[in-house]
């Protein structure tokens, strides 16, 4: 096989390659993250005081591209949730005029949702199993006679439970639910007391992505102004379109947009070139009477080897004949790093 056939297969094999999974923070939304508790021992069921609770915190989710818009995605570690408020019960005394059999008080619980990598299905949703495991947190038990017991229950996971959720894009974020269903034996060593505590709700959390930035400084052009990029729209592949604007242009002249991989800073012209790498050119566009130009990215139309997690640096070369010198000038330029 010759060379160039290698070079050839090789490329295919890149391109045809599994997108990687990023990781994404989500905020937890406390207020639509609501969850009860239940319990039972040895001694009895646990009376919650009170049975609801919610999470304040972070999830952790990894996710690619290539579905509407996420094709795959996985709960990973990382993130961290407190129960809020902490957990407490009794175990009522069958004789209601005695004290209860035990108290309990789960404080200071800090756990986590994970799973194994899943498919997401063009409507958002998804089936996996995850688990929940217990990052911080002290049980202490109080029985009517002998002496509390403190338990570190950090280190303690569910066992996998089946649940069926959903990854859909909302308006300018990503918004994850999964209905969760998880108990956790315990035993104190103490009184002999053995039961298990089980929790179930559904976790609500939002990813916004990282918002197009503007870098490396512009230089005056005969505007008078140096020329400025802003954008409008979403850094999402799947989901709308990014547009990139530069307005404090010469009037009446034509420029093109250009985009690649590296951020750096020369002289180029009467400006500066702020990207570098492999640049890909759009076509020339007029920046009118009010000098302004805009450029409608279509997010979906990009490169196929472009993956979300990638960086691309967009600028805009426009001639300036009016400023002299080299006869033409840039923009300053702005960073997007897109998102699935």
């Amino acid at each position: 096989m010759s060379r160039t056939s290698l070079i050839r297969l090789a490329a295919a094999a890149l391109l045809a390659s599994p997108a990687v999974a990023q990781s994404y923070t989500f905020q937890i939304d406390s207020s639509a993250t609501n969850f009860t508790w239940s319990g039972t021992t040895s001694l009895g069921d646990i009376t919650e005081m009170p049975a609801n609770f919610t999470l304040i915190g972070t999830a952790n989710v990894g996710m690619t591209g290539g579905g509407n818009p996420v094709g795959t995605a996985s709960f990973l570690t990382g993130g961290s949730a407190a129960i809020n408020p902490d957990i407490n019960g009794e175990i009522p005394n069958p004789l209601p005029f005695l004290p209860p059999l035990a108290t309990l008080n789960l404080a200071g619980a800090q756990v986590a949702v994970t799973s194994p990598s899943f498919n997401v299905a063009a409507n958002g949703t998804f089936n996996t199993t995850v688990v929940l495991n217990i990052l911080a947190g002290t049980l202490t038990i109080n029985p009517i006679t002998g002496s509390p017991v403190v338990t570190n229950l950090a280190g303690n996971s569910s066992a996998p439970t089946a649940t069926s959720g959903s990854i859909v894009w909302s308006g300018t974020q990503y918004v994850a639910s999964a209905p969760v269903s998880s108990s956790f034996p315990f035993t104190d060593p103490g009184s002999g007391l053995s039961g298990t505590l089980s929790l179930t709700g559904t976790l609500i959390a939002k990813h916004t992505p990282t918002a197009p930035s503007v870098y490396c400084t512009s230089l005056a052009n005969s505007s008078g102004l140096s020329g400025s990029a802003s954008h409008s729209g979403q850094p999402s592949m799947g989901a709308g379109a990014l547009t990139i604007h530069s307005d404090q242009l010469p009037a009446n002249t034509f420029g093109l947009y250009f985009y690649g991989p590296n951020q750096i800073d020369l002289p180029f012209g009467n400006g500066r070139r702020c990207v570098g790498g492999a640049l890909v050119r759009f076509s020339p566009v007029n920046t009118g009477p009010l000098g302004q130009v805009s450029q409608l990215i279509d997010n979906s139309a990009l490169p196929a080897s472009l993956q979300a997690g990638d960086q691309r640096n967009f600028q805009f070369w426009f001639r300036d004949v009016p400023g002299g010198g080299a006869l033409f000038n840039t923009s300053d330029a702005l960073a997007v790093t897109y998102a699935p």
